[in-house]
């Protein structure tokens, strides 16, 4: 009767490993799969919205931050009534061409602002403006009071996207802003791209407390409750507004019926109350799906709304196909090694038989198994386990498995195994990744768990599974690599974000934090700094007589003298806006930047470009204002900045095609 006790309680007890062996298996695969799905969809969304941000930098230093917007946006702000009009209508006629074509590919919205927050020319509703944006636009009211750019997501009354919002100033006073938008539609168009296979579909639900108190009673007939959550609003797909906009992302049947089902899912309404990211799996009318939900956070950097990603879930099905074949095989493997053990005391030649027929069922289990004694030989080894290895069981059986196959640990001895020395001190060993060598000497990289077992009190071998997972370490290597390849890409973009797309030298932007580091360098050795403000004369008559293309070779070519004149390695030449060019001098006097200055002057003399329509001379000339200074720490770098545009204004009242200078 103890007999059959022990073999009951042994029978459990392997029957209990075993199943917690695959469930725990089961359940760390499951996990990393949509840790992995979620991680990769994150990192797509973020590299979408980045590249839209610099698509957006790039625009706006190219086209509105030049000084002819400026000045028409100053016109606007400091006219009224049909005078005002005119000159909206200036500005709308001026940059329409340039927004019909970025329309067509990301930019969804282009928006110019008064510094108090009212609508100033909408390029996609021109008739429409002066209405105050500062309740419901968080964006526009930060980017004019506190004068900074702002860059991330807000919902609108319509159009729902992220926001590019860029203050604008004229002679150092703030005229307002101008905001570049792209909407969730774009989002959607460059997520079927990206994200891999064609069964992916997408919803977008935007937070109820962050959009329904924006909306008139009128426009809160375009939204309708989520299907997930009532805290949730969602597009009405029957809105006529939306037709006009391109439409809404319109759901399928199936992807409605599936929010139906998630609704009442507990685990949907935490994620939703916690207003992070999250990834559910589900079964629904027999498949199984991963329903992804991506937080979207606003300008104030507040969860706003949810990109939801359905995706059919093949490997899902597969996995739990496995698992409860491993667990049918657990059940009978563990009836058997307690058969086994039962039998203990029977001859050979049945101790042969059953462990033929424990190899027979074993072949079927899918992942690699042996057993060793507590000496560490090998008394077991599986049909899967042999071809993994490239052995069979009878060249293994009563071979020490650490010297047959395992590859030491470069953090343990070479002849002392881990996980041996783990089972023998009585705790279970498991291991992500590992390496077993073939018998052809090939390091086949595993995922191992050991366990001991126990007879009578006392641990009488291991049981080890393992598999190979080479697969799933070229995937990892392969999302390494797309990562990799995206920084660079994004690396790039920076570079040409900081150099002038016609004269191939730096721009205003690259110039600023030029600037601030060459302040704070000549502050540090107390040595002076000069700053040479140019301006091609009568440039605007030089583009009237000879047309916009000689124009442009025209500011190539002074752009070429200018940076062949200034010598040294350390000077730096740059395009201020439009005409203007700018050169920064570290330690350099009042008299050596006068001297550079005339020499920039004569040697584009020299070139001899013909300008006719010039009153100053037959060719083309420039004006230069000079400031030299020794900066301190306590003064705004703009100071250098405003004394030689003080310089520059005085050489064009004398005459221009001259120098002035003063000490500041």
């Amino acid at each position: 009767m103890k007999l059959y006790l022990r073999a009951i309680f042994l029978f459990l007890l392997i029957l209990l490993l075993l199943s917690g062996l695959v469930w725990l298996r089961f359940q760390n695969l499951h996990s990393k799969h949509l840790d992995l799905r979620l991680a990769r969809f994150k990192s797509t969304c973020e590299s979408i919205v980045s590249t839209y941000q610099l698509v957006s930098q790039t625009i706006a230093e190219e086209l509105l931050l030049q000084e002819d917007v400026i000045e028409l946006v100053h016109a606007i702000v400091t006219h009224e009534g049909d005078e005002r009009n005119h000159y909206r209508g200036l500005l709308f006629r001026k940059l329409s061409p340039m927004y019909n074509r970025i329309r067509q590919y990301s930019v969804r919205q282009l928006h110019f602002h008064f510094p108090d927050g009212r609508s100033m020319l909408r390029f996609h509703a021109p008739h429409k403006a002066d209405d105050d944006l500062t309740p419901f636009r968080p964006s526009v009211r930060i980017a004019n009071t506190e004068r900074r750019e702002v860059h991330g997501y807000e919902s609108g009354r319509i159009v729902h996207g992220f926001r590019h919002v860029y203050p604008l100033q004229y002679r150092g006073e703030v005229i307002g802003s101008v905001e570049i938008s792209n909407s969730f539609q774009e989002i959607y168009t460059e997520l079927i791209k990206h994200v891999d296979g064609g069964n992916n579909q997408y919803h977008f639900i935007l937070l109820k407390d962050d959009l329904w108190y924006k909306l008139s009673s009128g426009q809160r007939e375009n939204y309708h409750p989520s299907q997930l959550s009532d805290a949730y609003l969602c597009e009405n797909s029957l809105a006529k507004v939306y037709d006009m906009l391109g439409g809404s992302v319109m759901m399928t049947t199936e992807m409605r019926e599936l929010l139906d089902h998630l609704r009442a899912d507990p685990a949907v309404a935490e994620g939703l109350r916690a207003e992070q990211d999250f990834i559910v799996a589900s079964c629904f009318k027999g498949k199984t799906y991963s329903v992804l939900f991506h937080s979207v956070k606003n300008v104030d950097d507040k969860h706003a709304a949810y990109i939801i990603n359905m995706h059919p879930e093949d490997y899902l099905v597969a996995l739990q196909g496995n698992v409860r074949m491993q667990l049918i095989i657990a059940v009978v493997f563990a009836a058997l090694l307690t058969f086994l053990q039962f039998r203990l005391s029977m001859s050979r030649a049945a101790q042969l038989s059953t462990q033929k027929f424990l190899q027979t069922l074993t072949d079927h289990m899918g992942q690699g198994l042996y057993a060793t004694d507590l000496t560490g030989k090998i008394t077991f080894l599986n049909h899967e386990a042999e071809k993994l290895l490239g052995l069979k069981e009878k060249e293994c059986l009563g071979r020490d498995a650490h010297a047959l196959f395992h590859v030491p640990n470069d953090t343990h001895e070479e002849d002392v195994c881990p996980v041996l020395e783990a089972i023998l001190n009585n705790r279970a060993y498991e291991q992500q990744e590992n390496f077993f060598r073939r018998s052809d000497g090939v390091r086949l990289p595993v995922e191992l768990t050991s366990t001991p077992i126990e007879k009578q009190g006392k641990i009488a071998g291991t049981i080890t599974l393992f598999q190979d997972i080479s697969a799933r370490q070229q995937q990892e290597r392969e999302l390494a690599e797309t990562q990799k390849r995206l920084k660079k890409a994004n690396r790039h973009l920076a570079r040409i974000a900081h150099i002038d797309g016609l004269t191939q030298i730096a721009n205003r932007r690259l110039f600023d934090q030029v600037l601030q580091n060459y302040w704070k360098s000549a502050c540090r050795h107390q040595k002076p700094l000069s700053l040479l403000l140019m301006d091609i004369d009568h440039f605007k008559a030089y583009n009237d007589t000879y047309g916009h293309q000689k124009g442009d070779e025209c500011l190539r070519a002074v752009a070429e003298v200018i940076q062949n004149s200034c010598m040294r390695p350390e000077d730096f030449v740059a395009r201020y806006g439009g005409e203007e060019f700018v050169a920064l001098l570290s330690d350099t006097g009042q008299a050596d930047a006068s001297h550079i200055a005339e020499r920039i002057r004569n040697n584009l003399l020299q070139q001899q470009l013909e300008h006719k329509g010039s009153a100053v001379e037959s060719v083309v000339t420039l004006s230069i204002g000079v400031c030299s200074l020794q900066p301190k720490l306590t003064d705004d770098p703009q100071i250098i900045v405003d004394c030689s545009d003080r310089c520059l204004y005085l050489a064009k009242e004398k005459g221009r095609n001259q120098t002035r200078s003063t000490e500041c």
